[in-house]
């Protein structure tokens, strides 16, 4: 360790209750840890379901922004971003709070405890079938000195401690560490998410992942994946690998005039991939529509199928990547208009460089469907660094009709989890 790196952790121990752990270090950084314990959640208080709506709100309304009218497949996490500058609310003050608020929907005193409630609720559906998993990090320089308010805030809402990394004097070492930091919370699918020069002018890095791992509740048989016509907005007609699913009743199903929506559930119940398609004019003007209570609506009005003729889903096979290197002026676009200024104090994060902001929000995902389930992460950094530095069958009724949910069009998705309705990723597919 040179004499700099230890200078700052001499600094740092006297003045703060943390204390170098022998806990989830990453190899070339020294890690730091608050002595106080993560708080219990409580997914049922007012404040989670509340914070839990205006996520929602959040995640459709930052697809309008990243993916309505585009004819590209797309894929994002609104809640690692959510949860991301969660962490950022903790350590700021000035006039940008309100702008969260309107934003995000954070409360004036934070989210800190209902996104807490809703990390530990979600991670509760893992089994050995299912993984559902939050990380969070906390990257900083030397010359950095977090608060102790703010580093017992990251440790009691987010579980979070502090990777101390040579971010100003070594770049190059610096992304490494992250990177591999990063790989190992996702494995394998986010493989590079900081470049050296993403840190030009900064200090820190604050980063959230998320990983999803499920099977289906019903897998698709391979045997039965051939390539078949996907037909795009443009009218071009491609070929793709299709997978069949064996009919049934084991997924829910909505039909109208112009679209069919598809809930595939997992084998955790509590998780399902919901696509919608229209069958009637192109994906943007069904994408449109997409609002809250258009959305709840629609997710109120899927059903099962008819157990005397099951419906039939035939799925495409794919995968997508997606990186966002401009979320910092997408969010200021939607009202965080504060990010541009110097008008707001991110007090938890001092700098003996004089005070530090936000200079770069990037976000890289990625999602494999196929026959057995669904992999996914996403990863969220925020940069910063100072502000002078860079029916029943017995009964009668209608005939029986069974509905054919081919999902052959451009379509849009969401997976989430069903006990809090969390909307964790979203993304569409245009073939």
């Amino acid at each position: 360790m040179d004499a700099r790196l230890k200078l700052a952790l001499m600094m740092l121990a006297p003045v703060f209750w943390f204390s170098c752990g022998s806990g989830p270090a990453q190899e070339g950084s020294t890690y730091l840890v608050s002595d106080l314990e993560r708080e219990p959640g409580d997914v049922q208080s007012p404040e989670t379901l509340d914070q839990v709506a205006r996520n929602n709100e959040f995640a459709l309304a930052m697809y309008a922004r990243v993916a309505t009218g585009m004819d590209t497949n797309r894929f994002f996490s609104p809640l690692s971003l959510t949860f991301a500058m969660g962490m950022v609310h903790g350590g700021i003050r000035g006039g940008i709070i309100s702008e969260f608020e309107a934003v995000f929907g954070f409360p004036p005193a934070g989210p800190h405890a209902a996104l807490n409630a809703i990390e530990q609720q979600v991670e509760g559906v893992s089994d050995s079938t299912t993984t559902v998993r939050f990380e969070n990090g906390l990257f900083i320089d030397p010359e950095l000195h977090p608060t102790r308010d703010y580093l017992d805030l990251l440790a009691q809402y987010y579980g979070l401690g502090i990777h101390v990394v040579p971010v100003v004097l070594d770049p190059d070492a610096a992304a490494d560490v992250m990177n591999r930091w990063v790989r190992e919370r996702t494995a394998g699918l986010i493989e590079e998410m900081i470049f050296p020069t993403d840190l030009q002018d900064a200090e820190f890095v604050l980063l959230n992942t998320l990983y999803f791992k499920a099977v289906w509740k019903v897998e698709f048989d391979p045997e039965y994946t051939w390539e078949q016509s996907f037909t795009r907005d443009d009218g071009t007609v491609v070929r793709l690998e299709m997978m069949w699913a064996e009919p049934g009743t084991w997924f829910r199903g909505l039909e109208t005039d112009g679209m069919k929506v598809v809930a595939i559930p997992y084998e955790r119940n509590q998780l399902e991939f919901i696509a919608f398609m229209p069958t009637a004019g192109g994906l943007t003007t069904l994408e449109q529509q997409l609002n809250p209570a258009w959305l709840q609506e629609q997710l109120g009005s899927i059903s099962h199928g008819d157990s005397r003729c099951p419906d039939t889903l035939t799925l495409p096979k794919f995968e997508v990547t997606t990186r966002q290197e401009d979320l910092f002026e997408l969010l200021a676009d939607m009202g965080l208009e504060s990010l541009r200024t110097d008008g707001y104090e991110y007090y938890g994060l001092p700098s003996s460089r004089g005070s530090t902001r936000i200079l770069r929000i990037l976000q890289e995902s990625r999602i494999k469907v196929n026959e057995g389930g669904t992999e996914a992460a996403s990863a969220t950094a925020v940069i910063g660094g100072p502000i002078d530095g860079g029916v029943d069958g017995d009964d009668a009724g209608p005939v029986c009709q069974p509905r054919h949910f081919i999902l052959d069009r451009p379509f849009f998705y969401l997976i989430r989890e069903t006990s809090t309705g969390s909307i964790l990723f979203m993304g569409k597919f245009v073939g």
